[in-house]
């Protein structure tokens, strides 16, 4: 068990380190590294409904408020997406629901850094003093997947057979059933926080657009090509601004 914070200058020194890091790696999903962006570099490993409960109410009663919002969510999407109905397992539509937004207690990871990174900033606010993190967390080999069930990671994946995004995103779903649980306290993990300048933004979504990594290819919906389309001129504008001043 360890837990290590990585700064990096650039965005150039990052892709370096990181593929120096994963090029080696082989064999079975589980022993790869998996990632997680965050667009603001202060932000604890936290669920999203852990996020939201704790802003209301210490007393909530976490395991009812998740199961009400799956409820919710199912009815709502009834018309728009056929997964919903199709997902009937809980875990599956507890992820399904994640990449759609609601708060759930499942955390959404990627084998793919790059992907991490693209939401790490591409979901930072331009504005914001704050640089953003992708967090890396690799298994030893000894790592059992459901640890005192408090923290369960898998890689089944016929979690994904509803979830077109998630496939996209090359997701892997963390199951945080204990939130008062520290995961790089876990025997057989090891976790860093890559630290990146947020002053890198433009560079790595530009970047990022040359592999097809862009909201459109995300998302796979008209919101994502909408995203895609209006960062594309914007940015390009700004670009061009900042170019002849």
């Amino acid at each position: 068990m360890s837990e290590e914070i990585v700064e990096v200058e650039s965005w150039v020194e990052f892709k370096h380190r990181m593929e120096k890091c994963c090029s080696r790696r082989v064999g079975e999903h589980r022993s790869l590294p998996i990632f997680r962006g965050h667009s603001d570099a202060s932000w604890f490993l936290e669920t999203t409904l852990d996020r939201r409960i704790k802003d209301i109410d210490a007393k909530v009663n976490r395991e009812i408020i998740a199961k009400e919002l799956l409820g919710s969510f199912r009815r709502w999407a009834l018309g728009f997406a056929d997964e919903a109905t199709r997902a009937t397992k809980p875990i599956e539509l507890q992820c399904l629901a994640r990449h759609y937004g609601v708060p759930t207690i499942v955390l959404d990871w990627t084998y793919s850094y790059y992907v991490a990174s693209y939401f790490a900033f591409f979901e930072h606010h331009p504005s914001s003093s704050s640089d953003v993190s992708v967090w890396m967390l690799e298994r030893d080999a000894d790592y059992d997947d459901t640890y005192d069930d408090a923290i369960v990671i898998s890689d089944n994946p016929e979690l994904l057979r509803y979830n077109p995004r998630a496939i996209e995103q090359q997701a892997v779903f963390m199951i945080v059933n204990d939130p008062e649980v520290r995961i790089g306290n876990f025997p057989g993990i090891t976790l860093r926080q890559w630290i990146i300048p947020s002053c890198e933004r433009s560079v790595v979504l530009l970047d990022l657009k040359r592999m097809g990594i862009t909201a459109r290819s995300m998302f796979r919906n008209l919101d994502g090509a909408a995203m895609t389309a209006t960062w594309d001129v914007i940015n390009n504008v700004e670009n061009a601004y900042d170019y002849f001043e």
